[in-house]
């Protein structure tokens, strides 16, 4: 499994200043899409058990992936704002 941008910037070694305004970015845009995808998720579990839906193992493995890449997706867009309120936050926080 290829590592989320996120994760990519804190396994790195390069920890210089010029690159962590970009890394706080990077992990507010993540935490959203993970947000969002639990919501799809929880929403999708409802909607299932309302239905009274089975599915195999493939069918939600195959689900799990599409919510993962549509959270990233509506995170990347600007989401609910949660990443805009979360680097105004930031930026207003005392040093």
């Amino acid at each position: 499994m290829a590592m989320t941008p996120v994760m990519a910037g804190f396994a790195s070694n390069d920890l210089s200043s010029e690159k962590k305004p970009a890394r706080i970015a990077a992990a507010a845009k993540e935490f959203e899409a993970v947000l969002i995808e639990q919501m799809l998720k929880e929403a999708r579990t409802t909607g299932s058990s309302l239905a009274g839906e089975e599915q195999d193992q493939a069918t939600s493995t195959l689900k799990e992936i599409a919510d993962q890449q549509f959270a990233r997706l509506i995170a990347g867009q600007g989401g609910l704002g949660v990443t805009k309120v979360l680097l105004d936050s930031l930026k207003n926080r005392p040093a």
